[in-house]
């Protein structure tokens, strides 16, 4: 599915899984897709679940004192 859709963009492996917000799951590409996607030394060297990603980004976004910096995070993971 990910692999599909970056050869519809047409460009290096690394650079859409990174750069497409609906492929780029960060940390939570698991090895193999990782390898298969030239993503080996892009990221650290590290998986985790998509959903330890979700927990991370809610913490985050509950951090934020006021609504003009929750909006800005929110901007920042698009």
């Amino acid at each position: 599915e990910i692999a599909q859709a970056i050869a519809s963009a047409g460009k290096t492996c690394a650079m859409t899984a990174l750069e497409d917000p609906s492929i780029n799951k960060g940390m939570a590409f698991t090895k193999e897709h990782r390898k298969m996607l030239c993503l080996q030394g892009l990221l650290p060297p590290t998986s985790f679940p998509l959903e330890t990603e979700e927990q991370r980004a809610l913490l985050q976004l509950n951090s934020c004192p006021t609504p003009l910096d929750k909006y800005i995070y929110l901007m920042g993971l698009q």
